[in-house]
């Protein structure tokens, strides 16, 4: 199994709040809004090593646009355990 001791949260880890209602998408934009450029960057290296895991799916319309992740079964089973 692999390690996804990325994923434990510390005082520094986004909270999200929103979620899409219509799509489940949530919106790195609005995960990162308000916090420092440290936390932006840790969490889209954190966002790239969840996608690489099969555990989010990214999809980005435009260059410089907002990221959108939807959350895969594979994460869902890891902690619906």
């Amino acid at each position: 199994m692999q390690d996804l001791s990325f994923l434990d949260q510390d005082d520094d880890t986004p909270i999200v709040t929103s979620i899409s209602e219509e799509t489940g998408d949530l919106s790195l934009n609005t995960i990162l809004d308000g916090k420092n450029s440290k936390i932006c960057a840790r969490m889209f290296f954190e966002t790239l090593v969840l996608e690489n895991c099969g555990l989010v799916s990214v999809n980005q319309n435009e260059p410089c646009g907002d990221i959108t992740l939807k959350v895969t079964c594979k994460l869902k089973e890891r902690f619906s355990s």
